[in-house]
């Protein structure tokens, strides 16, 4: 049997975001309607956490709701690699089931050497990265 699984969703409340229209906020009930709606089995679930936007969505509530749906969501997580001590969130984070890395909205280059430092780190710990 193979699954359908939406790789790029979101959970928390993105009123301020310019696709607002379509959900403000996502819920996990809705997530999980809209993923029946459409035969989808499993979800990513992104969250949303940089200095420069707006709307957030931590880490720490993905996981927890990850662990309340664990038959429907995968959880990612984010770091700011802007912040000192984002190698050691990241190895927490999969220590707590994270299995991958997205959504990364820094808005740094991308050859910026903090970035090189999170792919690097992401290669260690075995992790996919969403942009």
């Amino acid at each position: 049997m193979s699954l359908k699984i939406d790789c790029h969703t979101h959970i928390g409340n993105y009123k301020d975001a310019h696709w607002r229209g379509k959900w403000g906020e996502v819920t996990p009930k809705r997530l999980i309607e809209y993923l029946d709606k459409n035969g989808v089995d499993k979800a990513v679930v992104l969250p949303t956490y940089s200095l420069d936007i707006r709307d957030r969505t931590p880490t720490e509530y993905v996981i927890e709701v990850c662990r309340e749906h664990p038959e429907r969501f995968i959880p990612f997580c984010v770091v700011e690699v802007r912040e000192e001590d984002f190698e050691k969130k990241l190895a927490r984070y999969v220590e707590e089931g994270c299995v991958g890395v997205g959504e990364h909205t820094s808005k740094i280059p991308i050859n910026h050497r903090l970035n090189c430092k999170l792919y690097a780190a992401c290669g260690r710990l075995e992790l996919p990265m969403e942009h």
